[in-house]
This record gives structure tokens, C-alpha cells and sequence, in this order.
């Protein structure tokens, strides 16, 4: 597959990720908007929104990350340095929000629960699959430092047969 070729498919990638990014924020505004139409602000319970909305905010993140480098590969940016930032940052994103949805949303709902909640009192109740999620985003991490580390040793290789051309 040749640069122009995948130029075109981060286009269509970017506009993907735009698609993804206005429909997870529009499935986050229009549920809110309702329930502040039906219910009076003072009766909403602000822990549930602030669950609602903060635990996406990392996964979101990380599909900004990689929508920006999609856009800029598309625009003609050099790939290594692009992937070495989405992988990194939406790495860290997707370990931080995979953290905070398997352990601190259980924990957040354990200590804003009344006792009559079937989760009050409980211990420590996660999604495997977030543990996963979040492993997954420590691998982009160490990827984006390989990629760094190759684009370096590759950079530290030209340099060297430049000079040993020059020498010979």
C-alpha cells in the first residue's frame, strides 16, 4: 500500500472517528437534556451525572488522539512521530478511563449509595473487560516507546552511513 493510498484511508478514518466522537456526545447531552426537561435541576442526583459524564471523558480522549493523527497523516504528516503520540496518548487515556470504569465508578457508587442500593456494602465489584481495556492502553504506551526507540535507532543509522559514505 503506497503513502497516497493510505492518506486516502486515514481520511476516511478520521471521518470515522468524527462520526464516533459526535455520537458518544450525543448519547451523553440528549439523556441529560431529558431528564432536566422531566425532573427540576434541584432533584437530580449530581453523583449519577457526574459518573455519567466523567468516566467517558478518558475514552474520548483517546479516540480524539487517534483522530488526530489520522488527520494528520492525511494532510501529509510523517507517520512515526504521529503514531508515537496516539499510541501514548491514547494509551494513557484508555489505562486511566478503563481504571477509573472498573475500579473508582464500583468504589464512587459504594460510597454515594444509600443502604436500601443492592450495591452498598459491597467490597469491590468490577468489569473484568475494563481490566483488559486497560491493559490494552499500557501496550499502546510501550508501542509508541518502541516506535519512538526504532524511529531513533533508524535516525542514529542515516547518520552513520552518512558518515561512512563521506569517509569512503
Amino acid at each position: 500500500m503506497d503513502a497516497q493510498s493510505l492518506q486516502q484511508h486515514s481520511r476516511w478514518l478520521t471521518r470515522i472517528a468524527d462520526f464516533m466522537l459526535t455520537g458518544t456526545v450525543a448519547a451523553l447531552v440528549l439523556p441529560t437534556l431529558f431528564v432536566l426537561t422531566k425532573v427540576p435541576a434541584s432533584q437530580v442526583f449530581v453523583g449519577d451525572l457526574a459518573v455519567q459524564w466523567l468516566v467517558p471523558l478518558p475514552y474520548l480522549f483517546a479516540v480524539v488522539a487517534i483522530r488526530q493523527a489520522f488527520a494528520a497523516y492525511a494532510r501529509g504528516g510523517v507517520l512515526g512521530p504521529l503514531m508515537v503520540r496516539a499510541c501514548r496518548r491514547a494509551g494513557t487515556a484508555l489505562a486511566l478511563g478503563a481504571g477509573v470504569s472498573a475500579f473508582g465508578v464500583p468504589l464512587l457508587v459504594n460510597w454515594l449509595a444509600r443502604p436500601a442500593h443492592p450495591m452498598w456494602g459491597t467490597v469491590m465489584v468490577f468489569d473484568v473487560a475494563y481490566v483488559a481495556i486497560g491493559v490494552v492502553g499500557l501496550a499502546l504506551v510501550l508501542l509508541g516507546g518502541l516506535i519512538r526507540r526504532a524511529i531513533d535507532v533508524q535516525e542514529r543509522m542515516h547518520k552513520l552511513e552518512h558518515v561512512l559514505t563521506e569517509f569512503v
